[in-house]
């Protein structure tokens, strides 16, 4: 259990100062360009290290259940906590552009005004 703490802990501390790092513009250029994308990586990351901490709290001095088969979930949950803030940001970001698409997709359009069943134009997207 005291491994997962560790573990924790020093996954947190990078995430700081990954943040540190990013916010203080010391990275190379190809990353600062995807600056709101490692952002949001980031926030996940600290999301998941704050889950995990509360797991090892509620199931270690509340519950008194916490056993070593959690293990591997403790130890990959900040991952995937970080891989799913990443692959969001990236669906926002092919979000965003729908007004350009729906002026090229004329069959896009009618498939939205029939859902809808109300007229719709560009401009009231």
């Amino acid at each position: 259990m005291i491994g997962i703490v560790i573990f924790l802990f020093v996954f947190l501390a990078r995430l700081i100062g990954a943040t540190i790092a990013l916010f203080s513009e010391v990275l190379p250029d190809w990353v600062m360009n995807y600056k709101l994308v490692f952002t949001c990586c980031l926030c996940g990351g600290f999301g998941g290290i704050l889950y995990c901490l509360r797991g090892v709290y509620l199931n270690y001095s509340v519950k008194k259940s916490f056993t070593s088969k959690w293990y591997p979930w403790y130890i990959i949950r900040p991952f995937v906590s970080i891989h799913t803030d990443q692959s969001c940001k990236k669906s926002m970001l092919f979000i965003s552009p729908r007004k350009i698409v729906l002026k090229k997709s004329p069959s896009l359009l009618k498939i939205l005004k029939t859902l809808t069943n109300k007229p719709m134009t560009d401009n009231k997207l």
